[in-house]
């Protein structure tokens, strides 16, 4: 993408990660003018116009068809939207779904299988040919016929002081430097436990383990 402004944007728009949208951008080497939006066709097939669902407003552009914005359904759209390479880990999907709560196998699994089942009877019910794929551990988003998902550049898919949010704060305050669960307790205001179960949420296996126990240190990956 260093000489294709299209896939730039497409790129650009396509992964959750701030860390990674800047790295794209200081390897493009040359000034970009991105756009307020880019709209994500979502299976393949000629398209002019057709149905687009803005997934910032949970609502399709000229069109009828809502989610409740803000609610559990809307959120699970935009998290399974907000990666469009790479399918969404079932730990990773609970983690901004439900952010203060504890992973649990025995009960997670059910909760999120739970939203996935709602929101595929909401979009068979809107008409949507967006099928949600895998029943497993991972999910992505495919369609059996052209849609548009809008994807907003300045839209947050993670609610404030999510845990991505938390990470990407993490390499912009530590970069390659190690450091403890206390010490990135301090600098994120939470509790030590909260950054164990943060670290153990790093779906893109960012960070390093050094070490083992109360000695335990973490440091980022560098590319």
């Amino acid at each position: 993408y260093r000489r294709d402004d299209e896939l730039l944007v497409r790129v650009y728009f396509g992964t959750p990660f701030a860390s990674y949208r800047q790295y794209i951008l200081e390897r493009a080497k040359r000034k970009v003018t991105l756009p307020r939006h880019y709209d994500w066709q979502v299976g393949e097939g000629a398209l002019k116009r057709g149905r687009v669902f803005d997934l910032r407003a949970g609502e399709e552009i000229s069109g009828s068809s809502r989610l409740r914005a803000g609610f559990l359904e809307h959120r699970c759209l935009q998290v399974l939207a907000s990666d469009i390479y790479r399918p969404v880990r079932l730990g990773a999907l609970f983690g901004h779904l439900y952010p203060d709560d504890y992973f649990d196998a025995n009960s997670s699994p059910t909760r999120i299988h739970q939203i996935l089942r709602r929101l595929r009877r909401w979009l068979e019910s809107e008409g949507w040919p967006i099928d949600i794929k895998g029943r497993g551990h991972a999910f992505s988003l495919s369609a059996s016929a052209p849609v548009r998902l809008r994807l907003t550049l300045s839209e947050n898919l993670y609610l404030p002081g999510s845990r991505e949010r938390q990470l990407d704060h993490l390499v912009e305050l530590f970069g390659k430097k190690a450091f403890s669960s206390s010490q990135a307790a301090e600098a994120l205001g939470v509790s030590k436990r909260q950054i164990n179960k943060l670290m153990l949420a790093d779906s893109e296996n960012r960070f390093l383990i050094v070490g083992s126990g109360p000695q335990t240190k973490y440091q980022f990956k560098d590319k």
